[in-house]
């Protein structure tokens, strides 16, 4: 049995919004975000998912200044080009093309190829895996990352962080995913934190269910409890070992056997 769907029309617009308002966002916060050698960058929400799959979710997109994009595997300079080119003189009417570039990065991105090797381990051919990030802002540091614009000197959220947030919570709820993979450790235990200060009708287990091994996370009252497994990342230095891949490989269809067929 097929459960996925391509986003229908109405929910595309919905991203589409969610866009604009990162967009928006963008404008009003860049003036602070503005020291970094190369200028922080904003990533977009793809809207050429489909509905009902296992979604991945990371802290933030990495920048780099190379990207894929075409079958051809050919690298083109100037990954941050996209959204640059504009320079001072953003506006909305743009925005149609930025979601372009993003639905074309994030198809040729390396990071696509670790996330088509973990959807062989599962070996769950009606599972589709699709990423995300809690926080759509390039910067490859996520240790400076975190300091300069997530946490203040107190250890919580800003202001900036908090609008991420909101937003990145609005999109999943219109992804629908029937699991979620939160691959980081640090943006596991943000998820977590920031879904228990809301309150009704956000809700997440504060420990792992005995009987499924994860938490289970309500976001919208018309949506049941969503399976919710933390892991360190799929690649990179702090990734998982091929042991506790496999493991979690074994722990992702042992739930969508129990609880999504």
């Amino acid at each position: 049995m097929n459960i996925n769907k391509v986003l229908n029309e109405a929910d595309k617009i919905k991203i589409n919004n969610l866009n604009k308002k990162i967009f928006e966002m963008w404008e009003q916060y860049k003036p602070t975000t503005a020291s970094d050698d190369i200028y922080p960058l904003p990533s977009f929400f793809r809207d050429n998912f489909e509905t009902n799959q296992l979604l991945l979710i990371g802290m933030n997109p990495s920048l780099n200044d190379e990207y894929v994009e075409d079958d051809n595997a050919k690298k083109k300079k100037g990954f941050y080009h996209y959204c640059t080119q504009y320079g001072s003189n953003w506006n909305l009417t743009k925005l149609t093309e930025l979601q372009e570039y993003e639905n074309r990065i994030g198809q040729y991105h390396s990071y696509e190829k670790g996330i088509n090797r973990f959807k062989d381990e599962i070996n769950i051919n009606t599972l589709k895996i699709h990423a995300i990030d809690l926080f759509f802002f390039r910067k490859t540091n996520q240790s400076d990352f975190l300091k300069q614009h997530i946490l203040d000197k107190s250890g919580n959220l800003t202001l900036l962080a908090i609008e991420m947030f909101n937003i990145t919570l609005k999109a999943i709820i219109i992804y629908k995913p029937k699991i979620i993979v939160i691959a980081n450790a640090n943006a596991f235990k943000l998820f977590k934190e920031y879904i228990m200060s809301l309150g009704d009708p956000y809700y997440i287990t504060s420990n792992l269910d005995e009987l499924h091994g994860c938490h289970f996370v309500t976001l919208d009252q018309h949506q049941g409890g969503i399976p919710v497994l933390g892991s360190s990342m799929l690649s990179g230095q702090r990734a998982l070992d091929l042991g506790s891949k496999e493991r979690m490989a074994w722990q992702i269809r042992r739930i969508y056997k129990n609880l999504v067929l």
